[in-house]
């Protein structure tokens, strides 16, 4: 298609949203890093901490609610494994 892959903008939606964020990160620490220019996260799940207080508010009437979002980031990172870690 003639394109020159100089640089990229990551998007991501859910969890490809929050696959596209640690893409960036690792990215950045790759010795020939790819020039990133952009990305666009829709609802991402960038905090697998769970300590914002977004978490605290959205606890029902929605189908995506901090219970579930809990059992998500259980199934994507096992246990003992430092979820504050970029």
């Amino acid at each position: 298609h003639g394109l020159d892959v100089t640089s990229a903008v990551l998007v991501g939606d859910s969890a490809g949203g929050q696959l596209a964020a640690v893409l960036v990160n690792e990215n950045a620490g790759s010795p020939d890093p790819l020039p990133v220019i952009g990305q666009v996260l829709l609802y991402p799940m960038v905090d697998l901490t769970m300590s914002s207080p977004s978490y605290d508010r959205v606890t029902d009437g929605f189908p995506l609610v901090a219970d579930t979002i809990g059992w998500f980031a259980d199934h994507y990172l096992p246990e003992g494994v430092d979820r504050s870690a970029p």
